[in-house]
This record gives structure tokens, sequence and C-alpha cells, in this order.
């Protein structure tokens, strides 16, 4: 084959550009990648004593090693960035490559040719394949550089949207990965787990300009990658090299270019929200430099951020406005110190505090403030030491801190009262609307120890450690003296409320609610894996892992909780090189993964908390004409001159609802913790295939089956125990599943079980309405999903990726969030409240979506001008319609899969809740409307110096400023009431944000 052969195609194939699903086997969950190759030859001899030298872009740091015996190379753990590579034998030159990126998380594959009998040196002679055929991963990977010219909202999410398989996360925010809820993935920044150890929902950010690289896992990923059942984003920062940058960039949103938001009006056509009359301007800065501090040896590279956003929001026909500002900056930094050639050493350190006050207006008269902070420090050490040529050893250690503090001015003076009555005009009646006051903290102390050792040319071992301390502390409150919210709702005679009949004393009754936590609560969790990709044949690789997983947790008073160990993860890929070129492969990946529970519900139910609810009528309760209280409260003044309110209570109704007691927050809590209980895992399989049609084009498709079991959940259990003390209550355990508790049986302690499948009310528990025994199902969750491919890389010309994602998501079972509700706390969830939530859950779940159509690409209009477009089309996601109360017990608070039709209000003497007659409601009958966002950019930059340009942006997001509706008031009645119809069933109460205008300029020398 001729050497022009090699040049062209060396020129033609373009480095770092997305790798649909593949990615490498050495991806570890760090800020680096590798190269791994071939050097071939027409004479065995000419390979013999070959050396392969990689050497750093950027930083000027090289590495030597030799071939093995077949020509084969590999450069492990490699610090993102670009590389020329160059072999040499004998002192000679006799192949080289320039410009080959290494990804985060992916090997860069290439392949060096020498040409002819005699040693000569040959200025181009090698490839660079977009498919790597050794690996078994799914994952997609982007950069900085490919980002930038795209229009893109600057947030880890919308990056993460970009990859097949992927969706938003629903009600709660965050992502879907695979069917998974929101609260299932995992963050990465730089090798440190970022994702709040509480609420994973949220993570630590930093701005775009602070990133360097991105990988998203969507599945099959190794064994060194474990605790989600979801995603997995690995992202690293930038660093600095022998040259001095700088960098200055402005991102403005004005509110003058928004959209319009749309007024939103109930069903009797009155405005609820004046969305036309909300204004958001955001506006951003950063100034970065980065260059050498001792040269070839350490390097900084710096950034800070300043920020402005304002926005106000406009309610209730106008009465009640926001005003929120949050002017905080963000600053960062990493140092990279080469000790030597074969020793690097990272220190990473940045800040995403954020201070928010909201001030609120109430018919034009300034009501309150709420301040807000959120985010904290973070800091990261790397060390990578290649201590042989076939082994290395990377060691991290790394803190998060998150701080979610929430207080108003008014907190402590006032009550939150509000108002559900079918004549009231607002909820919030009384002088603060603060949800909760709250002072938490939330930690996470990391630790890892990966090793990597190539034993064989066949054998390349993996292994290591990782451990974590997550703690949280817990210091939240219902805003008000007594720390005591206070919900109005309409009383119907007859009908009834927590075991009793309403009669006709009141018309209106008080859920007074008390409600605080306060503690610190730990869990430990550590981990071990070993992996062996072996290298079958020339064309056929096996990834074979295993990874033991354990977690340990403490309650408020430093006592046990709850431990789940022996968490046995096995792993198992094939990847099929179908031709012998690296240029089409068949891959196949089978593997479990768990789901320890994050920090959520040992902070609440580890001792520290109490929460009692308490049912009244109200006293004296008038309203006027527009459906305003006149009497029923007694109302005092606070310091800043507002009036609080306190319902006037009149008869209780029933016994008080209660759960923990403040008293007991050093009591230990595991007795009531399941002594067998079984950690959270899925089970997931992919089948995918991957193939270059040309030099620029591939294309590439993937099945993937995933089915998650073994719900940990608090659970609401009636059961009488015999000559056993009772356990409580509310009760720690699998769903479905028996439970077996130690207790305090006649003096002795004994080992009782208890079959929750089949018991979880007694039979003869005046809660159970068929007089049977009520048991749980096993609470599960299916996805089945077929991903199709297109991906066109860039050529200095243009690029473009298509992706189609054919889904489903069924089952009974959400995961770690509830997005028929407003609960995000995993293992907190209603779940395992009442087995008919259960028994009735059965459908398509809330990250269902059928059908998903992504497309984005760029094209180079001259060297100066770039267009861009993102456009994406998704199905809509099922609707969950459901209605209080159920045929199964006679629990009638929570939103279930029933509706009564058949004596539904006030209960006539000699019945009861058993004569009432429901009809079922199957999760998912109903849909909303697909949703349909095309994103325009274009850009123009200019040079006005050496190693000086600027780039000017303009990017339209939603263009046609579609604003469908997201989500609907799916309640078929009003909150606690089993007849009265809700007037607000159907009302759409999320939608797609209006369109918006970035404009940005970036100055780089």
């Amino acid at each position: 084959m001729s050497n022009s052969f090699f040049k062209k195609h060396a020129i033609a194939t373009a480095i770092g550009a997305s790798l649909m699903f593949a990615a490498a086997p050495a991806a570890f969950a760090n800020n680096d990648g590798g190269i791994r190759g071939t050097i071939e030859s027409a004479s065995v001899s000419q390979i013999q004593g070959v050396t392969i030298t990689i050497e750093n872009v950027n930083t000027g740091t090289s590495r030597t090693i030799e071939v093995d015996d077949k020509g084969n190379f590999r450069f492990p753990r490699l610090p993102v960035g670009t590389y020329n590579i160059t072999a040499t034998k004998d002192g000679a030159q006799v192949a080289s490559l320039e410009n080959v990126t290494v990804n985060v998380g992916s090997d860069s594959s290439v392949r060096l040719v020498v040409q002819g009998d005699d040693i000569e040196t040959i200025t181009v002679t090698g490839t660079t394949s977009r498919i790597d055929t050794a690996s078994t991963e799914s994952s997609f990977n982007i950069g900085a550089v490919e980002l930038e010219r795209l229009p893109i909202a600057r947030s880890v999410n919308s990056v993460a949207l970009l990859a097949p398989g992927t969706a938003g996360g629903g009600r709660h925010g965050g992502l879907s990965f695979g069917g998974s809820s929101a609260a299932e993935n995992a963050v990465y920044i730089n090798g440190l787990n970022v994702t709040d150890p509480e609420v994973p929902t949220s993570f630590s950010s930093v701005p775009f300009t602070f990133y360097e690289d991105f990988q998203v896992k969507t599945g099959g990923y190794s064994a060194e990658f474990g605790r989600t059942t979801g995603g997995v984003v690995n992202a690293v920062v930038k660093s600095g090299g022998n040259d001095f940058k700088f960098t200055a960039d402005t991102y403005w949103v004005p509110d003058s270019l928004r959209g319009s938001k749309k007024d939103r009006y109930d069903n009797d056509g009155n405005k609820i929200v004046s969305g036309s009359k909300s204004e958001t301007d955001t506006w951003t800065a950063s100034i970065s430099a980065s260059g050498p501090i001792i040269k070839d040896t350490l390097f900084f590279y710096a950034l800070y951020e300043p920020r402005l956003v304002e926005t106000t929001s406009v309610t209730e026909s106008d009465l009640s406005r926001s005003e929120a500002k949050d002017d905080t900056a963000f600053w960062g930094g990493k140092l990279d110190y080469y000790i030597t050639d074969n020793h690097l050493l990272e220190f990473i350190a940045f800040s995403d505090e954020k201070d928010v006050e909201t001030d609120l207006f109430d018919d034009g008269e300034y009501s309150e403030t709420i301040f807000g902070t959120t985010g904290g420090q973070n800091y990261i050490v790397n060390y990578t030491g290649y201590l042989t040529d076939s082994l290395t050893v990377k060691a991290m250690w790394g803190q998060v801190e998150r701080q979610s503090r929430s207080n108003a001015s008014s907190a402590l003076e006032c009550n939150r009262v509000m108002d559900y009555t079918s004549a009231g005009p607002i909820f919030d009646i009384g002088c603060t609307s603060l949800f909760m006051t709250s002072d938490r903290i939330n930690e996470r102390e990391s630790v890892r120890l990966d090793f990597e050792w190539e034993v064989t040319d066949s054998h390349l071992l993996r292994f290591g450690y990782d451990n974590e301390t997550r703690t949280t502390v817990m210091d939240r409150a219902y805003p008000g003296m007594d720390a005591t919210r206070y919900q109005i709702y309409d009383a119907s005679p007859g009908e009834s409320l927590n075991g009793e009949t309403l009669t006709d004393e009141s018309d209106f009754y008080v859920r007074a609610r008390t409600r605080k936590t306060f503690g610190n609560f730990e869990t430990e969790t550590s981990a071990i894996y070993l992996e062996d990709i072996w290298t079958v044949t020339d064309t056929l690789t096996a990834t074979i892992g295993v990874r033991w997983d354990e977690f340990d947790t403490t309650g408020a008073g430093g006592t046990g909780f709850m431990k789940v160990d022996e968490m046995i993860s096995p792993r198992l890929g094939l990847s099929w090189d179908v031709n012998g070129d690296g240029e089409t492969k068949v891959f196949a990946n089978a593997g479990r993964y768990y789901y320890p529970l994050p920090n959520s519900l040992v902070a609440r139910e580890g001792g520290g908390t109490v929460d009692i609810s308490n049912y009244y009528y109200l006293e004296n309760g008038i309203q006027d004409a527009d459906g305003f209280f006149t009497s029923g409260f007694t109302e005092t003044m606070t310091s800043a001159g507002l009036t609080n309110l306190t319902p006037n209570l009149g008869s209780i109704i029933g016994e008080a609802i209660q759960f923990g007691d403040v008293s007991n927050a050093g009591e230990d809590q595991s007795y009531r913790v399941d002594n067998d209980i079984e950690a959270s895992y899925q089970d997931e399989y992919i089948l995918g295939f991957e193939t270059m049609v040309n030099d620029n084009w591939a294309i590439g498709a993937r099945a993937m089956y995933r089915k998650f079991e073994n719900a940990i959940e608090d659970m609401k259990i009636y059961h009488d125990w015999g000559d056993c003390d009772s356990p409580g209550t509310w009760l720690i355990g699998n769903p479905g599943k028996v439970m077996t508790l130690n207790l305090n049986c006649n003096g002795t302690q004994q080992i009782v079980s208890l079959d929750t499948g089949k018991t979880q009310i007694d039979g003869d528990h005046p809660r159970s309405k068929t007089g049977e025994d009520i048991g749980s199902p096993v609470p599960f969750r299916k996805y089945a999903s077929l991903d199709l491919v297109v991906d066109r890389q860039w050529d200095d010309v243009w690029q473009f990726y298509a992706s189609y994602t054919w889904a489903h998501s069924w089952g009974n079972y959400e995961g770690g969030v509830n997005s028929d509700t407003t609960n995000d706390i995993a293992g907190w969830l209603e779940y395992g409240d009442d087995p008919a939530y259960l028994i009735g859950g059965y459908g398509d779940l809330p990250n269902d979506v059928r059908h998903t159509f992504k497309f984005y690409g760029a094209y180079a209009i001259t060297e100066d001008w770039l267009v861009s477009a993102n456009f994406v089309a998704s199905s809509g996601r099922p609707i969950n319609i459901r209605g209080v109360g159920n045929p199964y017990t006679t629990d009638e608070h929570y939103y279930m899969n029933w509706v009564c039709v058949e004596t539904c209000g006030g209960l006539a003497d000699g019945q009861s809740e058993s004569d009432r007659v429901y009809e079922y409601l199957p999760r998912g009958e109903e849909r909303l409307d697909w949703t349909y966002q095309l994103d325009l950019g274009t850009s123009y930059s200019v040079d006005f110096g050496e190693d000086a340009s600027a780039t000017f942006s303009l990017d339209v997001f939603n263009v046609f400023n579609t604003q469908e509706t997201l989500r609907v008031d799916s309640f078929l009645t009003t909150p606690d009431s089993v007849g009265n119809p809700n007037p607000d069933y159907g009302l759409g109460t999320s939608f797609q944000s209006p369109r918006r205008v970035q404009l940005s300029a970036i100055v780089r020398f």
C-alpha cells in the first residue's frame, strides 16, 4: 500500500469528535483518558525494538514506552488534551502522527505504519479510529471546543441531553437516563463525585468556561463505577500549559429579547399567573488566566466569574409579585505539577456558592424577604504514577460541601397559613409563604485508589478501592414560633376524616402539622472492584469485572441505623471487531448496578425528627363574598408590623398522627429497620452495533433492557405483634418482601418475621376494608429502548449528529423520587405508606418518553462566520390521573389510582368507608402533547493579532416560542377529600420556557 494512502487517511480523519456509544475500557471516574494503538510493517524485524513517544502539545511533557512483539502499545491515564506521537527505532523516526486528542474516560485508538525495507523518517503515517473496538460501554463524548460551536444552554444537564437515551427528569428537574428517576445519577468533576449526598437531583456546578471535556455514560459502564442506577456525567476542567493565555467572556440574556410568557387561567377563566408580566435578566462575565509557573513542570489555571440574575414573577391576578436577585460570583483554579514525566500531581479548588434574596409583595405592598443559599466549596487532589510501563496507579482525595439554607425575615414570628377552601382566592393568607426554615449542610469526603496492570499482552487488570463519608447536618422546621403549619379546608358533614365522620360543627377544618428535624447523620460507603480486559483474539475483547459495595448509616445520636453489605455486582462485556479493521464492531454488555440510598432517609428517620398532624374544626370561621376569612383567627402584630394569623382551633377530629419525637434524638432507631434489608439494584442488558461508513460518517444502534428491583422505603405497617413489643407503625424495609425484626418478646429478644407481601395491614385492623390481610406488591421498574445514531464529524466546514430513541418505561415504582407528588426524598416516598399505593400504581411511569428525535449541527459559511442548530422533538409523557381513597384501606389521605363514584359525600347512619364504590384509573392512559424546540446560533470570529482573537455570538433558544404543557394538575378531587371535585383538574402547572436570546463575546490572547 502506498505511503500517500496512509497520509490521505491520516489527514482526513479528524480527532476528538463525539464517540456515539463508545467509551474505552480504560475509563475511570477520573480526569483522564488514554492512547492505544498498533505499529505495522511488512517486516516483523522493523517492529522489534520500536519505541513510542507521546508529547502533550500544551505542556510539553512526554512519555516513552516500547511496543510489544505484535507492535501494540498503550498509554493509560493521560491528562485530557492533544498529543503528538512519534515512533523511533535505533534513534531514527520511523512513523509519526500529530494532534491526537485524548478525551475524558476514553482511549484514542491509533494506527502507525512503517514504510519500505529501510528505516526512514516519515512525517505522517498514521490514522485515528473513531470506533474503539475494545470498548463495551455506552457513552457520548463532547468537548468545550465543539460545544462552543453549538447553541447549547450553558449547563451540564444541557450537555447530557445531547446524548441518546437521556431526557429531562420531570417534576423534580435533573435528568432521566434510561428511564431512571432524576435521583439515581452521579456527576463527577475530575474524579470527584459532586452529587448532593442528601438530595441527588442537584450537584456542584462550575461555569462552562471552566470545563474542558465531557463524557456522558448512559449504560454498560465498568466496574469502577457504582452507586448509580441511572447515568454518569464525567467532566474535567481546564489546565494550564507552557504558553500564557488569557480569556475574557460575557454572556447576556436580556429580558427585552425574551418571548412573553403566556398568562394562565383557571377553569372559571380567572387569571392565576401573569406570565406576561414576568421578567428575567441574566448576565455573567468571566476572566481566566493560565500558563506556566515553572515551564514544563508546574502550571496554573484560574477563573473568576461574577454574575447577576434578576427575576420578577407575578401571580394570582396581579396581586402577588416576587423579585429575586443573585449577584454572587464563582471562583476556581487548578494546579498541575509534573514532578517527573512519570509522576503528576493535580489540585483543584472552586466555590459555587449562591446567595439569592427574594422580596415578596402582596397587592403592591412589601410583605417579606426570603433568603436562600446553595452550593459551597469543593477541593480535589489527584496523583497519577506511571510506576512501570505496565503498572499505573491513580489516587484521589476530594471534599464537597453543599449548603441548603432557607429563611425569611418573618419566619420566626409568622405561621404559614394556607387556604384550600373552594371560595378562597389564594393559598397563603398568613404573613409568610416560606415552606420551611432550613440550615442544612451536606458534605462528601472521598478517597479513591485505582490500579491498572498490563499482566500480559492479552490481559489488562484494573482494580481499586474507593470510600466516601457522607455527612448531613439538619436543622429544619416549619416557620412560626411553634413550628406549625395550618391548612384550611371545606368541611362536608357526613364525610370521613382521620377515622371520624364530620359533623356540622363548622364549615371548615384545619390540619395543624408541627414538623422539625435536627441532628448530624452520616453514611459510610466503600467498594472494591476487579476487572480483566481480556483480548481473547485479535478481533474479540471480553471485559469481565466484579464490584463489591457496602454502606453503613448512623442516626442523629451517632448510633447505628441501617447497614447493607455484600452488594456484589458482576459485569460482563464483549466487543467484536467484525472485519478486523477497526471500523465495525458489535458489542454486548450485561451487569448489575446497586443504588445505596442517599442521606435523605437517615436524615428523616434516624432520630431527631418530630412530625405531628392534628385535625380540628375551625372555630367561628366566616368568609366574605370574595372568599377572604373575616373571622376564625387570632391576629398578632410582628416586630415588622405584619399581621400574623393563628387559626382558632375547635374540637379535635380523630387522634394525632405522630412520627418521631425530638426527645429520642440520641436513641438507636435501628430496631425499626429490617435486619435482612436488601439494597436496591438494577440489572441491565445491552446489545449494540457501530460502523464507519467512510472517513467522516458513522452510524450506530443500541438496544437496552433494564429492571430495577428491591426498593427501600419507610412503610406504614398495622400489625399485631402478639407477645412482642410493638416496633411502632413506621418501619423500614423492602415493600412486598419478608421483614425481619429483633423484638422484645416477654422479656427476651427474638427474631420475628413478617411477610409484607401478604400482610402490611392485618385483616382485623380498622384500616382494612376487606376484612382480610392486605399486603404490598413488590415495587419494580422496567425499561426497554432502541437508539439509532448518525454522526458526521467536524471537518472544519460542517458537522451533523442525529439520534432517534424509542423507549418504554413501565412498572409501579419510579425510583428515588415520586413525580406524582412533590416528594424528592429517596426512601421516604409514598410507595410504602399504604399497600394500595403500589397495588394500583402499575402502568407507564413518569419518565416514559416513547419517541425522541435529536438533531444538532454546525456549518462554517466562511472562515469567520458559523451557523448552528439544535432541535429536539419528544412525545408527551403519561398523565397519572388520581383521586383520594381506595377500595382496600380506609386511608383517605393519599392520592391513589382510584376515584370514588358512589357514596362519595357524607355517609348516612350505618354506612362506613367500606360502602364507597371506586373506579380504577390505570396509570398513563392519557398523555401530554408532543413538545418541539428549535435553537439556532450564529457566530463571527476575528483575529486581531498574534495568538489573539475575538468571537461574537447570537444564540436563540426556542425560536418559535413554543410553550407546550409539561405537567398538569392530575388530581380529580381536592386534598383530604373523597367527594369534592378539584376545580383545577386538567390545568397546566408546568410549561416550556419561552424564547430567549443570548448575546455573548469571547476574547482570547
